[in-house]
């Protein structure tokens, strides 16, 4: 495969007969506005029928610009299988990137010195406020030492448009009473319930990590069944009836929670296995 950076005619060039890469209106109107901002500073691709292979979005753009001329890397001696490996590969790998939030911070605040529109690096104001709250905490910060935890049991946290409740999710009245009156039912319950196993030997962490209120590991068998089940039936009223749970548990006790979702009319759709190939803080 052969590659050569070349500026063709805009008229030469041929859009694909499909493209598995998908755009919506507020993606085009955020495009329109950096390429008319930056100029398009990065090369199509096609092949060597002026084909593109990447760039349909800059080349549309380019002729709503009224643009004439276009740089482009032109693909030759390649098969049909390899530029349509080419194609996705391009569109697929950059999905594979994460953002470092702390260097993210601080090339905002660069932009900031700069007086400059922050919008045209392609992020939403709503995201740059975010990123330029974003404070970095470190280990040596923490008072580790502290004994008496800030939130005790009955307290209720409203953060925004959330609620976090400190009760006993044994009992529906003590963990929803009150807290979702007028709310609609809830579509998906996400919950980690506690594994009847003891903190020591099971959880890593560098510092002491207090024992669970219940369930870690003073239960026999039936009495975690039995658990567990409570904990569902407890939410059960609260629950539309297409809702969907998304229920966590240690692989050791798997049977439990299936016999405690049975009991409570529970349909087992899938079944997800987190592998913890690689050790992570």
């Amino acid at each position: 495969m052969k590659m050569v950076l070349k500026t063709l005619s805009v008229g030469k060039l041929r859009s694909p007969n499909s493209t598995a890469r998908q755009h919506n209106r507020h993606q085009l109107k955020k495009a329109r506005a950096l390429l008319s901002e930056h100029g398009i500073v990065v090369p199509i691709i096609v092949d060597e029928r002026m084909r593109i292979i990447d760039g349909i979005l800059r080349f549309e753009i380019a002729k709503e610009l009224g643009l004439q001329e276009l740089n482009a890397v032109v693909v030759s001696d390649a098969t049909e299988a390899k530029l349509l490996q080419l194609e996705l590969s391009l569109n697929r790998v950059a999905e594979d990137g994460a953002w470092d939030t702390e260097q993210l911070k601080s090339k905002f605040e660069q932009l900031i010195e700069y007086n400059v529109d922050l919008t045209f690096t392609g992020f939403e104001t709503a995201e740059i406020d975010n990123i330029l709250s974003f404070e970095v905490i470190e280990p040596d910060d923490q008072d580790w030492t502290a004994r008496d935890p800030v939130t005790q049991f009955g307290d209720i946290w409203r953060v925004g448009d959330h609620i976090i409740a400190c009760r006993n999710a044994l009992a529906p009245d003590e963990v929803f009473g009150n807290v979702l009156d007028g709310l609609e039912l809830a579509k998906a319950c996400i919950t980690d319930p506690p594994y009847n196993v003891p903190t020591v030997g099971h959880i890593r962490t560098t510092h002491k990590h207090a024992e669970f209120a219940m369930a870690a590991g003073e239960m026999d068998d039936q009495d975690f069944t039995e658990f567990l089940s409570r904990s569902i039936t407890a939410s059960l009223p609260y629950m539309d009836t297409t809702a969907l749970y998304y229920l966590f548990m240690d692989w050791r006790y798997v049977g439990n929670l299936n016999t405690a979702a049975k009991y409570n009319g529970l349909i087992q759709q899938n079944l997800c296995v987190w592998s913890k190939t690689k050790e992570k803080g």
